[in-house]
């Protein structure tokens, strides 16, 4: 059990991160969800490629219907964008190097100078990989 003092702590740090308090920082906190489209269901859900797939796996396996196969892809078409951002901002960061350096360098800076970034899609990434594999092993 956890004791008093630790109590007391937590409740007085919950006190100080209540989060953004103006109007505006209201706003953009609301957007950081959005910032590559991977957190917000509504949004992935209505990606035209999640329809086809579902739909897709659906005729290729009879167990795969509705609602489960629309989950697999959803989970499927995250993976695709985890991959393809990842791409996108290594890329653009070995775009800024020194050329001379040997390709293997280069994207090894650039991958360190976006590292924050990449954590967080690393994280969706596993997401969408548990969800693909809690789909399957409901088959």
């Amino acid at each position: 059990m956890t004791s008093e003092r630790k109590t007391a702590a937590n409740r007085a740090n919950a006190q100080r991160s209540t989060g953004p308090r103006s109007k505006d920082g209201k706003r953009r906190a609301a957007k950081n969800a959005l910032r590559h489209g991977l957190s917000a269901r509504h949004a992935a859900s209505a990606d035209p490629r999640v329809t086809e797939l579902a739909a897709e796996l659906g005729s290729e396996d009879p167990r795969l219907a509705g609602a489960a196969a629309r989950r697999l892809a959803d989970a499927m078409v995250t993976q695709a964008t985890v991959a393809r951002v990842t791409d996108e901002l290594v890329t653009a960061a070995m775009a800024g190097l020194d050329p001379e350096l040997p390709y293997e360098v280069r994207e090894d800076l650039a991958r360190l100078e976006v590292l924050p970034r990449l954590a967080a899609l690393a994280d969706y990434d596993r997401r969408a990989a548990a969800a693909i594999r809690k789909q399957l092993r409901k088959l």
